[in-house]
């Protein structure tokens, strides 16, 4: 008897689809290497998608694809379209799919895959703008055979999404800043907002990320006169038009009261530190106070001293624990190597930073890094452990492998090739 359910054929529909990607990229491109490094993860992301489903449910978020597959199914057969942010518009988005081709924990799967794809695609092109092409095949094995990546990203769940449209607000902001690419601000508005709907935090950083793409740096986005700086009248009506239309879209959500939007509404009151430390100790205190992975850190907003304090203790947790002293297993040894990795690559990352001459392309990868520390500081506002911070950390991995990942390389062919001349003088 085969494996395969009745309506798992959709899932095999979309498997066949996510090669036929990779062979349509390699006939563009004509990048062996790159195909092979490409095709090799998506290969990988489809046994663990098989392994998962069929033979044993592997570690990490075990009950929400079972509960995202069960709403999604319920909602197929008779739920109507409800506008929400966050799992229940996850739910919709993946009820459509059942609908149509029927329930299938593969196509869930399948699904989520296909996103994992399209982000390797555009982490390629954001390779080429940033003009480190030589470093393009070490980056995709990097970012698409990490652990976390290979399981999260192959499961039901809402990750892929957002990583998706997370990349590709950045990579048409960089478009728009580096080429000035016609309707390249259009598309980054999309995807922003996109993004936004698979995340409630998400929703919040939309506004965030897309004044930081828009405003960083305003003059190099503007040009020069005669020698003198200035800022272009065009340009800048366009990016007042543009946060205006993002902040509108907020706004409106909260006026007809869309589900789950209440930390929106709290940021944009100047409340969101307040709502970040009543969310936490409800999850501290309440519903998970037990929880093994738990920082055991409440945000203190009652003094500047406290605040400040509480702030640096949870970010620093955010970024790096479990440390050494709160290895109790083997997920946390994991754990404890992929934060280390992460530490290795902030540090590359500056160094590269530090290092580069041309002004243009070190305003732009600031600004990459800003991006990187300000989203991990938003998610470390609501979270409590480090076994929930791995899955926050996948939606800003690919950002700081790509930025850190050419230093570290550098790092050991140089003192690979000090030790050749070395021995060879010898």
């Amino acid at each position: 008897m085969s494996m395969f359910l009745k309506n798992d054929w959709s899932g095999i529909v979309a498997i066949i689809f996510s090669f036929l990607i990779v062979y349509r990229f390699w006939t563009i491109k004509k990048d062996i290497r790159l195909s092979l490094t490409l095709g090799l993860t998506l290969f990988l992301h489809h046994v663990i998608a098989i392994i998962n489903i069929y033979f044993i449910t592997l570690p990490g978020a075990e009950g929400d694809p079972a509960k995202f597959y069960y709403h999604a199914q319920k909602w197929a057969l008779a739920g109507k379209w409800d506008l929400s942010i966050g799992t229940n518009f996850y739910t919709q988005f993946l009820g459509i799919f059942y609908r149509i081709f029927g329930p299938s924990k593969l196509l869930g799967a399948e699904l989520s895959i296909l996103f994992f794809l399209l982000t390797c695609l555009v982490l390629i092109e954001i390779a080429g703008l940033l003009n480190i092409n030589k470093y393009t095949v070490p980056v995709l094995l990097v970012y698409g055979l990490l652990p976390t990546n290979l399981i999260f990203c192959s499961k039901i769940l809402r990750e892929s999404y957002q990583i998706f449209f997370f990349i590709s607000t950045v990579y048409w902001g960089l478009r728009y800043r580096l080429e000035s690419t016609k309707n390249s601000l259009i598309f980054c508005l999309i995807s922003s907002l996109l993004m936004a709907f698979f995340q409630r935090a998400l929703m919040v950083y939309a506004l965030v990320l897309i004044a930081i793409i828009l405003l960083w740096n305003l003059y190099e986005v503007s040009g020069s006169y005669e020698g003198k700086r200035v800022i272009n009248k065009k340009k800048l009506i366009v990016i007042s038009l543009s946060l205006i239309f993002i902040l509108g879209i907020i706004i409106t959500g909260i006026a007809f009261k869309v589900e789950d939007i209440g930390a929106v509404e709290a940021f944009l009151k100047g409340k969101g530190f307040q709502f970040a430390a009543d969310y936490r100790a409800r999850l501290l205190l309440i519903k998970a106070p037990d929880a093994r992975a738990n920082y055991g850190i409440l945000l203190d907003t009652s003094t500047v001293t406290g605040f400040l304090k509480s702030t640096v203790f949870i970010y620093i947790y955010y970024l790096f624990s479990p440390f050494p002293w709160q290895i109790e297993n083997f997920l946390d040894l994991y754990s404890f190597f992929e934060s280390l990795l992460r530490f290795i690559l902030i540090g590359f990352s500056i160094l590269l930073w530090h290092q580069e001459k041309d002004r243009k392309k070190r305003s732009i990868w600031s600004m990459l890094l800003f991006i990187y520390f300000s989203m991990a500081f938003l998610w470390a506002m609501g979270t409590i452990n480090y076994g929930q911070a791995i899955r926050h950390h996948l939606i800003t991995n690919w950002l700081i492998i790509i930025l850190g990942l050419p230093g570290l390389i550098n790092f050991f062919v140089g003192n690979y090739r000090k030790l050749r001349t070395k021995h060879e003088s010898k």
